[in-house]
């Protein structure tokens, strides 16, 4: 059954096809606009290399805390992703309610490319370290934990972090 006509209004209900951020009654919104504002405003005077080389290193910093979480019993990974798709809902809604469906989606577009790929790539590489983490605990003369992790890294440094760090060049 295809989308055949979006009723008119600042809101489409395409709930279905997108985060469930997008549910969160009005007051969560806000306080989530109010705490992105608060965390990105002394950034926003920054630009070119520089705002580069920060996007770099906060995704490094990330990535890298959610991939190697994964030895807690793949609770970091899993609530990493989950709490990117939560908060990736609710800007889109409020973008969405501002700017309209289609400049919001065009907005998605460059984390939709990119950026989800990454996360999910980064909770797949977590959640599969915290299982090899768990079995060398139970089975320690299976040792492969090692080279689990340092594919996990390879993996990490030439496909997640250059998809994570491009997406703001478009």
């Amino acid at each position: 059954m295809g989308l055949k006509a979006l009723p008119s209004g600042p809101v489409h209900p395409l709930h279905r096809l997108l985060p469930r951020g997008m549910l969160t009654p009005l007051p969560v919104r806000q306080q989530v606009a109010d705490l992105f504002r608060s965390v990105f405003e002394p950034y926003l005077d920054v630009a070119g290399g520089r705002l580069f080389l920060l996007i770099l290193l906060n995704n490094t910093f990330a990535t890298l805390m959610s991939l190697f979480g994964g030895v807690v019993l793949g609770i970091l990974p899993v609530a990493s992703a989950g709490i990117n798709g939560f908060l990736l809902g609710v800007l889109f809604r409020l973008a969405a309610e501002q700017e309209g469906i289609g400049a919001s989606l065009f907005y998605l577009l460059p984390h939709g490319i990119f950026k989800i790929p990454a996360i999910v790539l980064t909770a797949a590489y977590g959640l599969w370290i915290g299982m090899t983490f768990t079995r060398h605990f139970w089975k320690p003369k299976q040792n492969v934990l090692g080279d689990h992790a340092r594919h996990a890294v390879r993996m990490h440094f030439r496909l997640i972090l250059p998809l994570s760090s491009w997406e703001h060049h478009l």
